[in-house]
């Protein structure tokens, strides 16, 4: 089986004009969710950094890192198996909370 994430990535038109084939083609995996505000979604990844058996996930490290050097707009949300294992890049579109919060929204009696 091996260790799965979920997550998202939002590219700005000018990230989207840069993205190599290869990447634009593995967004065809994704689900599209929301292309057209160009974000898309993904899960049960196997998100490896450093495993050589993952030449997808170090194409897209390594997009990330040439948009954050030429100061081009994405951002990139990662949700690991583990509580600790989650990222996002930039926090232009996406923030993430594991945390949770009581609504009282109805009375006790009224449920």
């Amino acid at each position: 089986m091996g260790y799965r994430s979920f997550g998202a990535v939002w590219l700005s038109s000018k990230a989207k004009e840069i993205l190599p084939t290869e990447l634009l083609d593995d967004l065809g995996d994704w689900d599209l969710g929301y292309e057209q505000h160009n974000v898309w979604q993904f899960s049960y990844w196997k998100w490896y950094e450093d495993s050589p058996n993952y030449p997808m996930v170090t194409a897209w490290i390594d997009f990330f890192f040439k948009c954050d050097v030429e100061e081009i707009a994405y951002d990139f949300v990662r949700i690991g198996e583990d509580y600790e294992d989650s990222e996002v890049r930039t926090g232009l579109k996406f923030s993430l909370d594991r945390d949770w919060s009581i609504h009282n929204w109805y009375d006790e009696e009224e449920i």
